[in-house]
């Protein structure tokens, strides 16, 4: 990935050091969306999961006269169907301040950039239905999946599954 200038902020890949003001820039997003109580990385796990041989996900930064004002992560995920990976946003986040000034975009360009060098099929993300970036989305082409719906097993539920603890099928 080039690193990219926009006004006096410069996209750039994350490095080990940025791993604190990430997870900082994190905690707030999750502060943010009322979802503290799922904040459970480390900086630890970061550093292992983000630096580790292979990393498990990619940060990307804003950063402006030497501070990181904003990031976006991804991960590969593989699709049988496609034979290939796409980049799947996990975190995005800029620092109020720092928003409405084109660096979203940015931002997203720089992960629409590693997903050719790394030959994705395609980026996809996951956003609240009354989360205002939608507009951002939107505008830079991401088109919503039809008919589509995400579920998730909480940690309790899986333990139940794996247990073979079924729910009665009912007639």
């Amino acid at each position: 990935m080039s690193p990219g200038t926009h006004s006096n902020i410069e996209i750039r890949p994350g490095r080990a050091e940025d791993i604190g003001v990430l997870l900082s820039l994190k905690h707030r997003m999750a502060s943010e969306l009322g979802s503290e109580h799922a904040m459970r990385a480390t900086a630890e796990d970061w550093m292992r999961d983000a630096f580790g041989h292979p990393p498990r996900f990619f940060a990307i930064v804003a950063e402006s006269e030497g501070n990181v004002v904003g990031m976006i992560t991804c991960s590969d995920r593989y699709y049988t169907a496609w034979a290939g990976c796409s980049l799947y946003i996990q975190d995005f986040y800029i620092e109020p301040d720092y928003r409405h000034r084109g660096i979203g975009s940015s931002l997203l360009s720089a992960v629409a950039e590693l997903a050719q060098q790394r030959s994705s099929v395609f980026v996809e993300l996951m956003v609240s239905a009354n989360n205002p970036s939608r507009r951002l989305y939107r505008r830079l082409g991401f088109q919503r999946v039809k008919h589509a719906m995400m579920y998730t097993a909480t940690p309790s539920e899986i333990t139940r599954l794996a247990l073979g603890d079924r729910p009665a099928i009912r007639p």
